[in-house]
């Protein structure tokens, strides 16, 4: 993995557990891929506010500073969220290509940031505090120009059967070429959607382990790409 995501996965942890002020960002990935025929791409965030009082959130795009950085061709709406104590709203983040972005992982920088509540003169002391202490979140984001249709490999998978239940014992790594905030998948017969367990963002050439319970009426197990809505590809692991 790439010792700079790490790191920057590991802020993002971070920002989003400071004490009672924070917020909580989900999902925590764009990793989203520009359509080649609209040239556009799209995503929707949750943004929570973990404290108990009324909070102000202003959203920004900065740059990254590389050189694939693409921050002028993102936009945000809406980019100021009032959002009630322990309540989420959520916001879009939209991306145009005008044919100057190059195919490959592309970034940009989302950046949120608490903002002074008006009329602060007349709320509690207790309010003031809280609303006075500010707290920022940068997030570096990846988008991605190209085709990306290689799928997940399974490096390990074992069907094991305990207390008379089903598991999948399972490592899967990344080798798409991009990032994934993946869920795995679990279909029926008629080839529904039955259930979806998320595994969080594996970055690209990252492994993780697998150990669900696999619900009763599953026929194949899937992988789902939460930052695109979808199952990924065609690919499916029979249940044995």
């Amino acid at each position: 993995m790439n010792l700079k995501k790490l790191i920057t996965a590991s802020l993002v942890m971070f920002s989003m557990s400071i004490s009672s002020y924070s917020m909580l960002l989900h999902p925590i990935g764009y990793d989203k891929v520009i359509d080649k025929d609209e040239g556009v791409a799209y995503g929707e965030f949750y943004l929570k506010n973990t404290s108990k009082e009324l909070g102000r959130f202003k959203i920004e795009i900065k740059p990254t500073g590389k050189e694939n950085d693409i921050s002028k061709h993102i936009s945000v709406y809406p980019n100021l969220l009032a959002i009630d104590g322990l309540t989420e709203e959520s916001f879009k983040v939209y991306v145009e290509d005008d044919g100057t972005i190059k195919d490959g992982e592309n970034n940009f920088i989302l950046s949120i940031r608490t903002v002074s509540v008006p009329n602060l003169e007349k709320l509690d002391e207790k309010t003031k505090q809280t609303m006075a202490f500010q707290v920022a979140m940068n997030v570096e984001m990846f988008v991605y120009k190209g085709e990306y249709n290689k799928p997940l490999t399974v490096v390990k998978s074992n069907f094991i059967e305990k207390d008379g239940k089903k598991y999948w014992d399972s490592t899967i790594k990344n080798e798409t070429g991009k990032g994934i905030e993946i869920g795995i998948g679990f279909v029926d017969k008629a080839n529904t959607l039955i259930d979806v367990k998320t595994k969080g963002r594996l970055f690209d050439g990252a492994t993780t382990k697998v150990y669900e319970e696999i619900p009763k009426g599953t026929k194949d197990i899937v992988f789902y790409d939460y930052n695109n809505y979808k199952i990924l590809g065609t690919q499916k692991i029979k249940v044995k």
